[in-house]
C-alpha cells in the first residue's frame, strides 16, 4: 500500500484582493452612515453610539450615560460637503 502525504497549502491574498475588501467594507460604513447625514455621530468599534444635530449634544449624552466612544465626527450632508469644498 503506498503511503500518502498530505501538504497543505496557503495562498496568499492578492493586493487586488485586500484593496477590494476593503472599499467593500468602506461603501458598507457609507451606507450605514447615510441615514445620518448632516447630523454629528460618535462611533464606538464599527457602531454609531449615538447622533445628535450638535457636538455638544453628543458629548452631553456620553457623559450623562458614561460611554466612552472611539470617534465623533459630522457625516456629511451630501458628497460635495464629503469633498471638501465650500459653495459659493
Amino acid at each position: 500500500m503506498a503511503e500518502t502525504t498530505q501538504r497543505r497549502v496557503r495562498v496568499a491574498r492578492q493586493p487586488y484582493d485586500l484593496r477590494r475588501d476593503r472599499v467593500e467594507a468602506a461603501e458598507s460604513r457609507v451606507r450605514a452612515l447615510r441615514q445620518f447625514a448632516g447630523r454629528w455621530v460618535a462611533m464606538k468599534d464599527e457602531d454609531v453610539v449615538i447622533a445628535a444635530a450638535s457636538p455638544g449634544e453628543v458629548v452631553g449624552w456620553l457623559s450623562e450615560h458614561g460611554v466612552r466612544a472611539d470617534s465623533m465626527f459630522r457625516v456629511p450632508e451630501d458628497e460635495l460637503a464629503a469633498s471638501g469644498l465650500a459653495p459659493w
